[in-house]
């Protein structure tokens, strides 16, 4: 950044950087889900799934489905599907932090009855 009076460079504050780096990847995010959602309706796909995006979403957008299971470490969610192809964001962060650290738990899930998966 330079200065205006001086015209010499001087070092952006930290809190400015940080906050022209966050709505960078607001924006970013933004545009990655709607070419995701774009790429669907080009397929003629009833949704698109993703993850990692950090930002978890499940919502249906001009028609198709958008799921975005965001990541488990920053936001402990994930998407669900049940056995009847219906879509479930789940939130992890409401739940007991005994739950969550106990690593002797298993859980089963039971296998579909039908091969064919819904959207």
């Amino acid at each position: 950044m330079r200065s205006r009076r001086t015209g010499r460079s001087v070092e952006t504050p930290a809190p400015l950087r940080l906050i022209n780096r966050v709505g960078s990847l607001l924006k970013y995010g933004c545009r990655i889900e709607q070419r995701l959602i774009e790429l669907a309706r080009r397929h003629d796909a009833d949704g698109i799934i993703c993850g990692h995006l950090h930002k978890p979403a499940l919502q249906t957008r001009d028609g198709v489905l958008y799921a975005n299971c965001g990541d488990w470490v920053s936001n402990l969610s994930a998407i669900a599907e049940d056995t009847l192809g219906r879509f479930s964001l789940i939130d992890w962060s409401s739940c007991p932090s005994s739950l969550l650290s106990d690593t002797t738990s298993t859980i089963t899930v039971s296998e579909p009855k039908s091969e064919t998966a819904t959207a």
